[in-house]
């Protein structure tokens, strides 16, 4: 009976710790990590980024839509 006591009440444990992280948060629409302090990202990142959008506003441009 012991052996079978341990795992139970580490389920109990993972399932209320699991609620009140994370499914209490989102059910009250707080589920965003929190924000990030305001700084500028590296110019060599930004250059980095324009250029991937590009490349995703080309592929999608040529990819045809599904309706």
């Amino acid at each position: 009976m012991t052996s079978a006591l341990v795992p139970a009440v580490v389920l109990v444990a993972a399932v209320a710790l699991t609620y009140l992280c994370c499914v209490r948060p989102m059910r009250r629409g707080q589920c965003r990590p929190p924000a990030a302090p305001d700084r500028e990202s590296p110019p060599e990142q930004q250059e980095e980024l324009a250029r991937l959008r590009a490349d995703v506003a080309q592929l999608r441009a040529q990819t045809p839509h599904r309706r």
